[in-house]
């Protein structure tokens, strides 16, 4: 790699970083150009060169944190620990997460979303097919299919947590139990017992109970404002 391409690519993550910081900071709407050059220690212009648009920033920043999940993935994983997995990332960093999925929620980013879609899918068929090898599901099953119901499962806890409805206690509840809910209906006799062991373990928590106040503090806080 020529110096000029990693002086580039330092540049490039220098403003990469910022943008993560000042959304956890300001939220995407009040992310401006300015501020972000300001903050990366460029020129606005270097910015358009080297990334693009607010929305191209967005979709980078995006790209980049989920490339960097799956690299931490292993190959064969069990479905329901990468769910799990995206949902501690989560909650590593809410006040990033929070508005940036209600940004994707509202559309957008539609290119960068469309590839975590390819990937999530891919790595969740994949694993998906390796359980149908091991006899772990049953025959009919499309594992293709299925996968696409595990992701959307996961983006409907995820937004419930994006928008308040879930808490942060409660969504690794919400997240796990509808993945191995969802596996005990398709699992072969030999591992049925464990994805419903898991989600019976998971049903005695708080999974009720966190989406409730969450919901009586977001209904206490719109009477303030009102």
């Amino acid at each position: 790699m020529s110096k000029r391409t990693l002086h580039m690519n330092r540049r490039r993550e220098r403003i990469l970083d910022a943008a993560r910081d000042l959304i956890s900071k300001r939220g995407f709407e009040k992310l401006t150009m300015r501020a972000l050059a300001q903050a990366s220690d460029v020129t606005v212009p270097t910015i358009y060169n080297l990334i693009g648009n607010k929305d191209a920033v967005l979709g980078a920043a995006i790209h980049d944190g989920t490339m960097r999940f799956f690299d931490d993935v292993p190959s064969g994983h069990n479905p329901v620990a990468i769910l799990e997995k995206n949902v501690a990332e989560l909650l590593r960093q809410p006040a990033y997460y929070r508005p940036l999925l209600r940004v994707l929620l509202n559309g957008g980013a539609s290119d960068a979303m469309a590839e975590i879609d390819a990937l999530y899918l891919q790595h969740l068929s994949t694993t998906l097919q390796a359980m149908s090898e091991r006899g772990e599901l049953e025959s009919w099953v499309d594992c293709d299919i299925l996968a696409e119901r595990l992701l959307s499962n996961l983006y409907g806890a995820a937004s419930e947590w994006a928008t308040g409805l879930v808490s942060d206690k409660a969504l690794p509840l919400v997240a796990s139990y509808d993945a191995n809910i969802a596996l005990a209906g398709v699992a072969t006799e030999a591992v049925r017992t464990r994805f419903q062991n898991r989600a019976r373990r998971l049903q005695k928590g708080d999974i009720a109970g966190g989406r409730a106040r969450s919901l009586a503090r977001k209904r206490k806080a719109a009477k303030r404002r009102g």
